[in-house]
């Protein structure tokens, strides 16, 4: 700090390292952080829903059609 004041932490394991894994809802988090850059809400929504249910799918083009064809942020 200015005055000369040091601080510190240590920190055992990162977050996401093996001893300390990332959630589920850390994983959807981050998912949104990255999709929130490009697509609206809703939009974000959707593909996570997508994506929590991929074995649902029935059709790849439904993903890639929602991603097309929304205006990106």
């Amino acid at each position: 700090m200015r005055e000369g004041t040091q601080h510190s932490t240590f920190v055992a394991a990162l977050k996401g390292s093996p001893s300390r894994p990332f959630t589920h809802d850390d994983h959807v988090a981050r998912f949104q952080c990255e999709l929130s850059k490009r697509w609206p809400e809703g939009v974000r929504r959707e593909v996570i829903e997508i994506a929590e249910n991929l074995s649902d799918l029935d059709k790849v083009s439904r993903i890639t059609v929602l991603l097309a064809s929304r205006s990106v942020v």
